[in-house]
């Protein structure tokens, strides 16, 4: 994983949590068509944090268990379509952040 060119360093070694603000366009180009705004197929709204923290889709802290990481990283999601493995990577970060707002 490579920290996004924008990250805030706290110090010379460690970069801050990544934010929803950090994966936002992510899910604006790959999830938002299906999962965003009056389009929430399945109950997932990935476009609003609140909604999406409230789907269960998401284990803060253990991206290795949440179903929206794994659909990504088994080609599930998006449907017709596949995101990089640097996107995916983004999101599991995220998500072992802590999935902060």
């Amino acid at each position: 994983w490579v920290p996004p060119t924008d990250a805030t360093l706290q110090d010379a070694n460690t970069v801050v949590a990544m934010t929803y603000a950090d994966v936002l366009p992510v899910f604006q180009q790959y999830c938002g068509r299906c999962h965003g705004g009056g389009r929430a197929q399945k109950n997932l709204n990935t476009l609003n944090y609140d909604a999406l923290m409230g789907s269960n889709t998401v284990r803060p802290g253990d991206s290795a268990r949440s179903i929206l990481v794994n659909a990504m990283r088994t080609g599930a999601m998006p449907k017709g379509g596949s995101m990089p493995a640097a996107e995916i990577d983004k999101i599991a970060k995220w998500v072992d952040d802590g999935a902060k707002p």
